[in-house]
Order: C-alpha cells, then structure tokens, then sequence
C-alpha cells in the first residue's frame, strides 16, 4: 500500500489482512504507506486442529482474535510471544518505520528494531482522559478475560468498572448492543450509572459501537480507533 510519511507496520495477532480493521481506521491512514503481518499467518485457517498449538494453557486468560476466513480463536499468550515477534520483524524487514501492535491484550515490551506502539496502552490513555470521573463499563470477548479486565479497569481509574463478555466476531451489531444494554442494567442495580461503554477488543466495530450508542445512549469509545489515532500521532511527532 503506497503513502507518505514512512511505512507503518500493522501487526494482528491472528491473521492478516485485517480487513475488518481497516475498514474502520482507512480514513486515519490515508496518504500513509502500511503493511500488514498477522502471528498466526502461517496456520491453515481451515484446519481447526492447526491452532491447538498456540492455545491458551490451563493457567493463561486467552487472547481473542481473527482469522483470515472471519472466524475467531482463542490464543495463549507464551505459544504467541514468540510468532508476534517474527510477525513484527516481518514488518521492519519490509521496511516499517513503526509498527502498531492491533492488540489491546496486555504484553510486555517485545524486542524489536523499530518502535511498537501497543494498542493496550494507548486505549487506556485516551478512555481514562475521555471519561474522566464518570461511570463506564466495559465489553471484552470472552468471559474468561472478565475477571483479569474487571481488576485492570479499576486499578486504572480507581473505582469499581463493570466488564461483560460479548465476542465481537461472533456477534452482530445487535447482539453487541444487548450485551451492553444487559450491562447498563446490571450496573445500575450496583448503583452506578453508566455514561461511556468501552468496547475493548481490535475485533468490535464501527458498526457495532453505533449500535451500543443507539440501544444505551451511552458514549461510545471503540478501542482500535482510538488506538490508531492515538499511535499515529505519536509516530507522526517522533
């Protein structure tokens, strides 16, 4: 893909192309030049018994992502650490300036050549800045991340955050938006009323965040694009 202003590298850890993604972010990449490389590229997406090798072990919370097909699945963080970094060199091999790890799972700083900007991290900053003292909850995949995203949401903002799983490449957009409206209920009953939801996955969509914002009247922040805008200002002013 040709552009100006240096070669991003667009890391998923499931498998590239993320058309889903870029779908959603296109209008923050136009005039820049990107590659894509996925972790998992080089597993047979049609061959279920292909990624029992980089499923999540007994004591791992799993990674959700996608595959080339649409399909989702579930990944361990130690079996992915080391397709994630060749995954990136791929990327400073073809050339990339920076790279932009679509993930918003947390990961340790991964050796690498060029700058990482982990989605995690960014997200974060941008949704504590945005809700300030306010009430939010939050969407995550599957429902064994509920726990880990409960204990990681509050020890940022210091309050109580209600988490709900809602898999955003399984769901429709009405799906994801009656996970939320269950959530805003369930959150109330605590007495606390929701004014953001945060859907905290790469998967969940523009779509998807419509949705929520129709079925709730809640603001909205959708993580991959708050994300992506946050890196690539911060990759635009190094």
């Amino acid at each position: 893909m040709s552009g100006t202003g240096g070669l991003l590298g667009l890391v998923t850890i499931g498998q590239s192309p993320r058309t889903d993604v870029l779908a959603d972010i296109a209008p923050l990449l136009i005039g820049r030049a990107f590659v894509e490389h996925g972790a998992l590229d080089d597993l047979d997406e049609y061959d279920s018994e292909a990624f029992a090798v980089v499923a999540p072990e007994s004591d791992e919370t799993p990674l959700v992502s996608r595959l080339r097909n649409g399909a989702s699945v579930q990944i361990g963080h130690r079996a992915l650490l080391p397709r994630l970094e060749a995954a990136i060199e791929r990327c400073a091999a073809d050339g990339a300036d920076a790279v932009l790890l679509m993930c918003t799972g947390h990961f340790e700083p991964v050796p690498a050549r060029v700058p990482v900007y982990d989605a995690e991290s960014l997200a974060q900053a941008s949704v504590v800045e945005q809700v300030g003292d306010t009430a939010f909850g939050v969407l995550t995949p599957v429902a064994a991340q509920v726990e880990e995203s409960r204990g990681r949401w509050a020890t940022l903002v210091g309050r109580p955050v209600d988490v709900a799983p809602c898999n955003p490449y399984t769901s429709a957009p009405a799906e994801v938006a009656s996970a939320a409206v269950a959530l805003v209920a369930a959150s109330a009953a605590e007495g606390r009323a929701l004014a953001w939801i945060v859907l905290d996955c790469f998967g969940y969509t523009a779509a998807q965040a419509h949705a929520v914002a129709e079925a709730t009247g809640c603001a909205v922040l959708l993580t991959r694009t708050e994300a992506a805008r946050r890196a690539l200002t911060l990759i635009d002013a190094a």
